[in-house]
């Protein structure tokens, strides 16, 4: 979102293409179930638009380490989640972790 997509906040009304392709994520923490993808950089595979009200945000901090064997390819080794209000145009990195994804909780759609 932070080089597509516009800042939102909890109890925003969103309307944003998204794939159910979540196979690829990469984390540390436990997300838990996924659905949707928002997606603005590809035009393959199955998009959809989802439409709902926001009713929480949660920003995904990880830190990165070259995976062994594999030192063109980093993998998350530390993570954490942190609930916010609000989504800013640039997400300052914590704890030595950066900024990597929004999973965002909708309700209506």
């Amino acid at each position: 979102m932070q080089c597509c997509g516009k800042p939102f906040a909890v109890g925003d009304r969103i309307k944003w293409v998204v794939t159910n392709d979540t196979e690829d994520i990469l984390s540390a923490v436990n997300l838990g179930k996924i659905d949707y993808c928002y997606e603005a950089h590809t035009n393959k595979g199955r998009f959809w638009a989802l439409q709902g009200k926001v009713e929480r945000i949660f920003i995904l901090y990880q830190k990165y380490e070259p995976e062994k064997n594999k030192p063109n390819f980093s993998v998350p080794v530390q993570g954490k989640l942190i609930e916010v209000h609000r989504v800013q145009d640039s997400e300052k990195d914590k704890d030595g972790m950066e900024a990597c994804a929004f999973l965002v909780e909708i309700s209506n759609f």
